[in-house]
């Protein structure tokens, strides 16, 4: 229960923030999930309840709780797709306490697409790509080359070439030369299976393309800087 402001005891909403944190460090997750969807009710215009948001979907993540961190994690980065970090202190960072959109959305992208749910994990990859294809391309890119996998490990070789070659023309720019080889591959491989060796050859031709125009450095150099 809410109080009036002249009965409460300090600030309600920093004390249920810090109160889900300490029930965190002792472990004590689903307290601490309880706490923050609590200050989330009660205290909604609140930045801290914004945060919570946040973590209530971390918690659910750390307890493997697939779906429900889904949920959580996409409805911060929907309601707040500008949240990249850059307010958040070097202590909080150090602590796995900074709330980012991207991070939420693309956890959520990925973990639908570990529950097989096609539909949420189209429509996170939209969204990602929608906030985030500017200053993001590289993560855009690997988001969307994640959900064509559903449909290889499903077997169903129409969807993968019409996604992948999709993905091809679409983030030629953006995806890197491991994505895109990756990309053309996963069709010559569709097209085998589909009983069309020419098509085939030519996606597995164009992936020794790429290979060969120089996409052995590009990674390298990718992976000295990251």
């Amino acid at each position: 229960r809410t109080l009036p402001a002249d009965q409460q005891c300090g600030a309600m909403d920093e004390i249920l923030y810090n109160a889900a944190i300490n029930y965190e460090s002792a472990h004590l997750v689903g307290k601490a999930i309880r706490v923050r969807r609590a200050l989330i009710g009660a205290y909604p215009e609140s930045p801290l309840s914004k945060r919570a948001i946040y973590f209530v979907g971390a918690n659910y993540h750390a307890l493997a709780y697939y779906p429900e961190a889904s949920e959580w994690y996409e409805r911060f980065a929907t309601q707040y797709a500008g949240e990249d970090g850059s307010q958040c202190t070097e202590q909080e960072r150090n602590e796995g306490r900074c709330a980012v959109a991207s991070e939420a959305l693309m956890n959520a992208t990925l973990f639908r697409l570990g529950l097989a749910q096609e539909e949420q994990a189209i429509a996170d990859a939209d969204l990602f790509q929608r906030n985030y294809a500017r200053t993001m391309p590289r993560e855009t890119a690997q988001v969307y080359y994640a959900v064509g996998q559903l449909y290889e490990h499903r077997e169903q070789w129409d969807k993968v070439v019409l996604y992948y070659r999709r993905y091809i023309r679409d983030f030629a720019r953006m995806a890197t030369p491991h994505q895109l080889i990756m990309a053309n591959v996963a069709v010559g491989r569709a097209y085998i299976h589909e009983e069309k060796p020419d098509d085939a050859k030519d996606m597995f031709d164009a992936a020794v393309r790429i290979w060969n125009g120089g996409a052995a450095q590009s990674i390298a150099r990718m992976t000295n800087i990251s």
